[in-house]
């Protein structure tokens, strides 16, 4: 096979290409441009182009296209659209998708009609000059829907909002890279009317239809928790895995086999492969035609690629496929090229399509994992050869080297690590990818022919994968147990380079880590250096939803977290999701002290996992420790923290904290919460807690320990929490107050929000301004809010102007 020509230059095209739209895509997520600039740049870019510097040229036309690419793709929806907020809305359209979960289902719907419902007559109708594509959850009741049905639904919609909390998931540029435009509930499945349907599905609606009738028939011949294991192995149906066995998957270091992966396509494409050779080869025309290594591929491809749309066409199942049609297309016109290379225009060819894919945990644990392997593993497969030991050591390299470069992405999205899945996976790898997954691929084919035979395979598959989960618990156990690690950015760039530097070694490359070490060694030492306590006293009221958290931070460099946040009724764990994240990104490594200010689940779940992953010197609440919640008592006795009782009245608590206790003799549990004041110079800040008017009178009731320049709205900015009666104080010109964006209590009230207008106070919101940061140095508040729930939107309309070519868009 003749090489490839290629100036060592040209060869790195792909490479300069990735790096470029790579940069393009990060910077339309972090700013956005002012329109003035991109007239100057469009009219630049042609002129660059014609240039002689050929690198430059593709350098500047990569980051831009990233960047354009980005930016429309995060665009906000439609104004007419946004108006449909919170309301109640009927819906007609076609069926894109459907997940099981494991409670409920979800699916998502290309409306073609929109009717808002609201009594409010500005409330338009939408009817969309193009499908719009929502994501609706059915909380309640049997799906009996398939992929291409038409229906007509009510139900209630939301636009997709960040929650404003720094370090959290992204949860809109999530639904933005599937193109979902906006999320709703439908209480019950009754709700929903299954239409006339069209005379012919297409060939996508085909596959996805009996994907989920395989996906019905196996529920109905596994256990629940099997059926997950099964699903999520063979098909990607990962949703209907509960959380805890996410857990214990990523506990086990497992999680990686039960995702649509390279090794799920390479299995099925070399067992296509070695079935059509053995075909292929009985006929001497064909032969005679074109060698079998050069035809065989290609006819196995089809099968392969239907296999991906089979398994829901993840990200790193196109990743494989990319590689393997760009390999076939080489191996065609017989040319040669770096497999790394094969791997960086499967990238950017991924990011074209799909930019916002850069940012997917899928996406950047596939590329990564197999670049590394692509480094280390074959100077090892030359060093190994021959050896007797040689398979059983490549299996150990393979998965070192894999759990090396996805560990500090793991960090930095799952907030987990742990040794146990460099043990595990000796043993789990081999018994699924050659015994369990092919047994369960076989299964599906025969559900509908021989279904006996399938419930068989199915049944000794899911009791396999049952007693390989529960040998893998045993032995993640001692020191391979893993554990939640919650880092600064400083300190995911050690874990980087850490591991990046241990990869060239594994890989022979000795003359890259010196500087790697010494970058190492820098990054290290900035790491160690404790954080730096902030100027003056500031307080941080984080964005949790309709709850409460909050962060105290004095001068002395103390932190008290106020409260945990909680959302009742629903598996959203507020402390793991917002609130570990965030403390981390805040730079914030132990608590002082963690204070709850009633034993409300809208102030206390957040808190148990924050007693797991943070060191905590002790716990307060106006409560006994005996009358606390079970769940939050057993946290706070696992991890052997002081539990203390609060006293009754106004006592000093830290240097300039006060804390006020109200009487706990009452019914109402808001009335008996904890208050807390603090102080610096000429500034005084007041924590309500869920006081209603008896417990504000007594707060208010004596003089307090300082001035009152920021409060924080009593109760969520209930219509009850301030009586008529008390004054509102002279000197208070900021507020802030934690609610959720649409809350169904309809806070901060309406007489709340004219009493504060009349008041000439300015008030700061958690579900407009997201989290807000208030800093005092003894002379006045400074505040500021740099995470808001919503993007600031990309100026198209400057750039792209409706109705005129692009030519004199350019000009114009």
């Amino acid at each position: 096979m003749p090489p490839c020509r290629r100036s060592h230059s040209t060869a790195l095209y792909p490479v300069l290409l990735l790096l470029c739209l790579s940069s393009g895509i990060l910077l339309a997520d972090r700013l956005t441009a002012p329109a003035g600039l991109l007239h100057p740049l469009a009219l630049a870019l042609p002129l660059i182009l014609l240039g002689r510097n050929r690198h430059i040229a593709l350098a500047l036309l990569s980051l831009v296209a990233g960047y354009l690419l980005t930016s429309l793709a995060l665009q906000p929806a439609p104004a007419a659209l946004q108006a449909l907020d919170g309301e109640q809305v009927r819906l007609q359209g076609q069926v894109l998708h459907l997940e099981r979960l494991p409670e409920g289902w979800r699916l998502v719907l290309a409306a073609s009609h929109l009717d808002g419902l609201s009594t409010d007559p500005t409330s338009p109708a939408s009817q969309p000059s193009r499908p719009v594509r929502l994501q609706l959850r059915v909380l309640a009741g049997p799906c009996s829907l398939l992929p291409g049905d038409r229906i007509a639904t009510l139900a209630r919609l939301r636009l997709p909002r960040r929650f404003g909390t720094p370090g959290a998931f992204d949860g809109p540029r999530h639904l933005a890279q599937q193109n979902i435009e906006l999320t709703g509930i439908i209480p019950d499945s009754g709700t929903i009317v299954r239409l006339a349907q069209p005379a012919q599905a297409t060939w996508p609606f085909a596959v996805a239809r009996w994907r989920a009738r395989q996906i019905d028939q196996l529920l109905t011949r596994l256990p629940p928790d099997q059926g997950a294991l099964v699903l999520s192995l063979t098909l990607g149906e990962a949703c209907l895995l509960s959380q805890a066995q996410r857990d214990r998957l990523a506990r086990t270091g497992l999680s990686h086999l039960f995702a649509i992966s390279g090794l799920h396509l390479g299995l099925v494409a070399g067992a296509v492969m070695l079935l059509v050779q053995r075909l292929y080869r009985r006929s001497t025309r064909l032969l005679l035609w074109q060698p079998a290594q050069r035809l065989v591929p290609l006819l196995s491809l089809p099968i392969v690629l239907l296999y991906l749309a089979l398994s829901g066409a993840s990200l790193p199942g196109w990743r494989a496929a990319l590689m393997l049609c760009l390999g076939l297309a080489l191996l065609w016109w017989q040319r040669t090229c770096a497999p790394i290379l094969l791997l960086n225009l499967a990238a950017v060819l991924l990011l074209l399509a799909n930019p916002l894919a850069l940012f997917s945990a899928s996406f950047q644990l596939s590329f990564a994992a197999v670049a590394a392997l692509l480094l280390v593993l074959p100077a090892w497969h030359r060093r190994l050869a021959g050896q007797v030991l040689r398979w059983p050591a490549l299996l150990l390299l393979t998965n070192l080297t894999a759990s090396l470069a996805t560990l500090p992405l793991t960090l930095a999205h799952f907030h987990w690590a742990g040794a146990a899945g460099l043990l595990t996976n000796l043993l789990a790898l081999p018994l699924i990818s050659f015994v369990v997954l092919p047994l369960c691929l076989l299964a599906l084919p025969l559900l509908s022919v021989w279904p006996r035979a399938a419930q068989t395979l199915l049944q000794g598959s899911g009791t396999l994968l049952e007693t390989l989960l529960g040998l893998c618990d045993r032995l993640a156990q001692g020191p391979l147990a893993g554990g939640f690690f919650y880092l600064n950015p400083v300190q995911l760039a050690v874990t980087m380079a850490l591991c990046l530097t241990l990869l060239l070694l594994l890989a022979g490359r000795w003359r890259q880590t010196p500087v790697l070490l010494a970058l190492l060694l820098l990054l290290t030492g900035v790491a160690q250096q404790r954080p730096a306590a902030p100027v003056g006293l500031q307080l941080v009221q984080l964005s949790v939803g309709q709850g409460e958290a909050q962060l105290l931070r004095t001068p002395q460099g103390r932190n008290y977290l106020i409260d945990g946040g909680g959302l009742p009724h629903s598996d959203f764990d507020v402390g793991r999701r917002l609130l570990a994240p965030a403390l981390a990104r805040l730079g914030v490594r132990q608590l002082d002290a963690v204070l709850l200010t009633h034993d409300h689940p809208d102030h206390r779940d957040g808190l148990r996992h924050i007693l797991a992953a943070f060191p905590v010197r002790a716990f307060y609440s106006p409560l006994a420790c005996d009358d606390l919640d079970n769940q939050l008592r057993a946290a706070i006795e696992r991890q052997g923290i002081a539990c203390h009782q609060t006293s009754p009245g106004w006592q000093p608590f830290a240097e300039g904290i006060w804390l006020f206790t109200p009487a706990q003799q009452g019914r109402n549990l808001n009335d008996r919460s904890l208050a807390l004041y603090a102080r610096l110079g000429n500034d005084g800040l007041l924590l309500t807690g869920d006081l209603e008017a008896a417990g504000m009178r007594q707060l208010l009731g004596g003089p307090l320990p300082g001035p009152l320049t920021l409060l924080n709205l009593p109760h969520h900015g209930s219509r009850r929490s301030w009586p008529a009666d008390l004054t509102w104080p002279a000197d208070c010109r900021q507020a802030t107050v934690s609610v959720g964006h649409h809350n169904r209590f309809g806070f901060p009230h309406a007489q709340v929000l004219q009493r504060l207008d009349r008041a000439g106070v300015h008030l700061w919101r958690t579900d407009r301004d997201g989290t807000i940061v208030a800093t005092s140095t003894g002379q006045g508040w400074h505040i500021r809010c740099d995470w808001p729930p919503l993007r600031h939107p990309f100026p198209v309309q400057a750039f792209f102007r409706p109705g005129l070519p692009l030519a004199r868009q350019l000009l114009y």
